[in-house]
């Protein structure tokens, strides 16, 4: 997430699985124009190693930002399941290639 916002429409997209934007990032960052950068984000409801309250913050951030935002959430921990891979395989097709 922190390459979309720093090279902005240089990129098409971007896939976040459990991940989060630093603070020191939206405060400090020149962040570009991101309104034509997909961003899919995905996490785990009961994910201990990255708190789900993150997945949103990253998702809200990004909507302000102008960016599209794709936000899905599971009833998992911090993996990846088979669900989240189907939906990360579609937005991929229907937003990158």
């Amino acid at each position: 997430m922190t390459l979309g916002l720093s090279l902005g429409s240089r990129v098409k997209g971007v896939a976040a699985l459990s991940g989060y934007i630093p603070d020191f990032v939206k405060r400090e960052y020149t962040i570009q124009d991101v309104q034509n950068v997909s961003f899919f984000i995905s996490h785990g409801e009961t994910d201990h190693v990255l708190p789900f309250e993150w997945g949103k913050e990253n998702a809200s951030f990004l909507q302000e930002q102008g960016a599209s935002v794709t936000f899905q959430h599971y009833p998992v921990g911090h993996t990846v399941s088979l669900q989240n891979l189907h939906d990360l395989v579609n937005w991929m097709k229907n937003h990158i290639m």
